[in-house]
């Protein structure tokens, strides 16, 4: 139910504190149906982390994105950097704190019109 009013609230961030069990799960699709004690949902993870198996106990805590798509509950890490929209070439910036050790990093990148550009450091 948590989900459900965060996908349909007008933001797009939110903090989640969910526990339920897996009814079922796709590797290949990144996805799980999720039941708790109020509904079951079916979420596509978009994290870099094991898909949950069919069974397993599970607790989604933290800050994130949940969007809503048909019948699907997307949840994405937030961005360090959200530079959305047409524009000129601007530069944004932002920082995260990571621990040690190797991270995987995703770039969306889209350029319409003007000059064409993407530097990540």
């Amino acid at each position: 139910m948590q989900l459900s009013r965060l996908a349909d609230s007008e933001t797009l961030l939110g903090t989640l504190n969910l526990e339920g069990t897996v009814w079922w799960s796709s590797k290949s699709e990144g996805r799980v149906i999720l039941h708790d004690d109020t509904e079951a949902a079916q979420i596509e993870l978009d994290f870099p982390c094991a898909t949950p198996r069919q069974g397993d106990q599970v607790r989604l805590t933290g800050k994130c994105t949940v969007v809503k798509t048909r019948d699907i509950l997307r949840l994405s890490s937030i961005p360090v950097v959200e530079n959305d929209g047409l524009h000129a070439l601007v530069e944004q910036s932002g920082s995260i704190y990571l621990k040690a050790g190797r991270h995987p990093i995703r770039v969306e990148w889209f350029n319409r019109t003007d000059r064409y550009g993407l530097e990540v450091a």
